[in-house]
């Protein structure tokens, strides 16, 4: 686990050619890329756990979960798989509350959420699992002068994805915190 990056200038931006920018902060989770398979799930249960200094693999996970190939694993089946794991490797899970998006009509309650569910736990150096619509990715960062929360797949791209916290804030279905 290298810690907390926090990008103040462009000469620190420039160290990670077109992943960043002035006000991002993020954390470095290892890449497992899914392939074919359709293993979202079971790859970023390994990202993190690797995170964290634990091995483990992709298919070990997938294992765990009862993930077959093609993907799609039951919600209930990752964090019972999540739970198996946390309790082997002696971490902790925790699922945060996610307000009902009637509840996130204001761009101050946005904010004050994603200071709550995403600013908290980056600041603390802890990747965020984050499940949407027929996917889990991981939280990686955020920019709070851009109202930006900064995301990774698991297809083995370099680099982060970028969604504003409203975007991000309506899509989120799920977040749970391994540490």
């Amino acid at each position: 686990k290298e810690g907390v990056i926090r990008i103040t200038t462009d000469a620190e931006a420039a160290k990670y050619p077109g992943m960043v920018k002035v006000g991002d902060v993020f954390v470095q989770v290892p890449m497992v890329d899914q392939g074919p398979k359709g293993y979202c799930a079971p790859a970023t249960v390994t990202r993190v756990v690797q995170y964290y200094g634990n091995e483990t693999t992709m298919n070990e996970m997938a294992a765990m979960m009862g993930t077959q190939d093609g993907g799609g694993t039951r919600l209930t089946d990752i964090r019972d798989g999540v739970r198996k794991v946390t309790r082997r490797l002696r971490m902790s899970f925790k699922e945060e509350d996610v307000p009902d998006k009637k509840r996130l009509d204001s761009q101050r309650r946005v904010d004050r959420w994603m200071a709550k569910a995403v600013v908290d736990y980056i600041d603390s150096g802890n990747p965020i699992f984050w499940t949407i619509p027929d996917h889990i990715r991981l939280i990686v960062g955020y920019n709070a002068r851009t109202r930006e929360v900064l995301y990774s797949d698991s297809w083995g791209r370099k680099g982060y994805d970028r969604l504003p916290y409203q975007e991000a804030a309506s899509k989120t279905e799920v977040i749970w915190i391994i540490r």
